[in-house]
């Protein structure tokens, strides 16, 4: 019974430092290193854009896959009806919306980035016209969404342990 505390004890833990700590990261790119790369030529900023996107999804992925379960589990074994399960239902809930987010909303605006760099003549229309630019703003707004929602997490699970 005692390791069971322990280990549950952990996962508390566990499931409100690392929604801060997506929330961080995810909040670091949106603030400060995808507007750097507006006023750059598409054929320098969709490759940086492209690879912070794929290192972002091998740090944020399995840190968010994580907490959702441990967030769902913990909803499973709190009191019914308790406080603590509804913050960590809010959490779990919080958790989910970032999986369904980023499919739904977000893809199909990084697939047409993706687009843009695979080609030079796409690259270069969009120089031109600078919709590369315009998808950028619009991933950082979007990944706005998806850092309100680690915040939401994390506290909510600050709010379970009260």
């Amino acid at each position: 019974m005692a390791f069971q505390s322990q280990a549950q004890s952990l996962l508390h833990y566990a499931a409100i430092s690392i929604p801060f700590a997506l929330a961080g990261y995810s909040f670091g790119f949106s603030q400060n290193a995808v507007p750097c790369l507006y006023d750059v030529s598409a054929t320098i900023s969709i490759p940086a854009f492209a690879q912070m996107y794929r290192l972002g999804a091998i740090a944020n992925v399995p840190g968010q896959i994580f907490v959702t379960l441990a967030t769902a589990y913990l909803t499973w074994v709190s009191p019914a009806n308790s406080p603590q399960r509804t913050a960590w239902g809010v959490a779990a809930a919080a958790m989910t919306l970032v999986s369904a987010w980023t499919p739904t909303v977000m893809l199909g605006n990084i697939n047409r980035l993706k687009e843009i760099g695979g080609s030079k003549a796409e690259m270069e229309k969009s120089d031109a016209n600078l919709e590369h630019r315009q998808r950028l703003q619009r991933w950082v707004k979007q990944n706005m969404v998806r850092t309100a929602c680690y915040l939401v997490a994390g506290f909510a699970g600050l709010k379970a342990l009260n």
